[in-house]
């Protein structure tokens, strides 16, 4: 039985559009492929990254090699994500990831989720996005907003009663 993954803290994916970074994503997921799946016609430019990231899920990412202890943490966080499929993964998921593979590692370093969440939010170069929240629906929005300036005054009023009381120092409830 698979232990539940706790989900904390913002996702992330791969951008494989990859136009506001100015590269090919293309080739970038297609040179993450094991040896056996690398071949000419993946370098023409004719094919997806969302093929290649299905090839590296599907059989790569199983490979003895393509995640190796000495990798570069960056790299290792980009594969990671490429061998889940590019699904929305959060740093708890990537970390968790990374210590099942890397159990009997010669190699120690910090893989906690709090590394792993900054690297994730700095990866531009590698296309790795943060998955935006969804806006709420105006009609909610503005009742929180309504909700939150009524707690506003009540909170200044509070602190205006209790700064008029400089002889006691108490605050007026």
């Amino acid at each position: 039985m698979e232990e539940e993954i706790a989900a904390t803290g913002p996702s992330y994916y791969i951008d494989l559009d990859g136009a506001e970074h100015g590269r090919s994503m293309v080739a970038i997921v297609a040179a993450r492929k094991c040896y056996e799946h690398r071949s000419v016609a993946d370098s023409a430019g004719d094919s997806k990254s969302e093929d290649h990231v299905k090839e590296i899920a599907g059989h790569c990412a199983d490979t003895a090699d393509y995640l190796l202890p000495d990798t570069p943490l960056k790299e290792a966080i980009f594969r990671v994500l490429l061998a889940g499929g590019n699904k929305e993964t959060t740093a708890e998921e990537v970390s968790q990831g990374l210590e099942a593979r890397w159990a009997m590692s010669s190699y120690p370093r910090n893989i906690s989720p709090n590394v792993v969440g900054k690297l994730l939010a700095n990866s531009d170069s590698y296309g790795i996005v943060e998955v935006e929240e969804p806006e709420p629906p105006a009609e909610i929005a503005s009742t929180a907003v309504g909700a939150a300036d009524s707690e506003a005054g009540k909170d200044e009023g509070e602190v205006v009663e209790a700064s008029g009381d400089k002889e006691s120092g108490a605050i007026a409830d």
